[in-house]
């Protein structure tokens, strides 16, 4: 296997790991905490991974509806979402975190095997395994990392999934400023420091990604820690404003705080 089928395959394995561990360690008092994710507890965010991976594990589709009045459901891919929690809250949390190991073992059992092999995505449709493999990594980490703020126990901040969601998050910025930035010019020079570190230099215009090395327009620095709940668009990511160390054009860098989301 070449090494970035290996990289993707062993940033999935961690993720699962890490989500599961976080699961099965929580005490009572856990379950109720809000997240940074509209509308979820700690318990809805464990359901939706649950219930995801249990869909992409081969698993039915729940059949539920989606009451029309829920605030946090704003787009055809979050009902698709809350559906997956609404179908699993008659479950004891017991029994879903048995269900979670179950679906972890399947998608385990799904990497050991043909990764070209088509197998289920969202919404009923169906891709190669391999190709989904980042985007699951990406969700199921951040995640582990609502829960984990949620309970005030960080970590699993180092490892296959934190630095390949480093690196989602990188490109998928460089990928999405410029449509929220459409009349910026300049560049922007992107920092991460901490646990995970790494950098993105690009055109905050075209999104064309430069080379290390050039004066950019703003250079902005964030801790990892901040930063990853910052570019998931969670309630309870810090203030850009005060966390980051921003160093030049001051207008430009204002906007680039305001627009630090890629998640829907």
């Amino acid at each position: 296997m070449d090494a970035r089928r290996q990289a993707r395959v062993d940033g999935m394995r961690d993720a699962l790991r890490g989500f599961l561990e976080v699961a099965e360690s929580l005490a009572d008092d856990d379950w109720d905490q809000p997240t940074g994710c509209p509308g979820w507890s700690v318990r809805d965010v464990v359901a939706h991974v649950c219930g995801m991976e249990d869909v992409l594990t081969g698993g039915p589709e729940p059949e539920v509806e989606v009451p029309d009045d829920l605030p946090h459901v704003t787009s055809p891919i979050s009902a698709y979402t809350e559906r997956q929690v609404i179908a699993l809250r008659s479950l004891s949390t017991e029994d879903l975190v048995k269900m979670l190991a179950l679906a972890v073992d399947r998608r385990t059992q799904q990497l050991a095997g043909d990764l070209d092999a088509p197998a289920p995505w969202f919404l009923g449709g169906e891709r190669r395994l391999i190709a989904g493999l980042g985007m699951r990594t990406f969700d199921i980490w951040v995640h582990e990392q609502d829960v984990r703020r949620a309970i005030g126990r960080l970590g699993h901040l180092d490892g296959p999934a934190p630095r390949a969601c480093l690196d989602r998050m990188l490109r998928g910025l460089a990928d999405a400023l410029p449509e929220r930035l459409q009349d910026a010019s300049g560049t922007l020079d992107l920092r991460v420091t901490g646990a995970q570190q790494g950098s993105v230099v690009f055109d905050v215009h075209s999104g064309d990604v430069l080379d290390d090395g050039i004066h950019a327009s703003v250079t902005m620095t964030l801790d990892f820690a901040d930063f990853v709940p910052l570019v998931s668009g969670r309630q309870d990511a810090p203030d850009p404003a005060r966390v980051a160390e921003v160093d030049g054009d001051p207008g430009l860098a204002a906007r680039v705080l305001t627009s630090l989301t890629i998640t829907p």
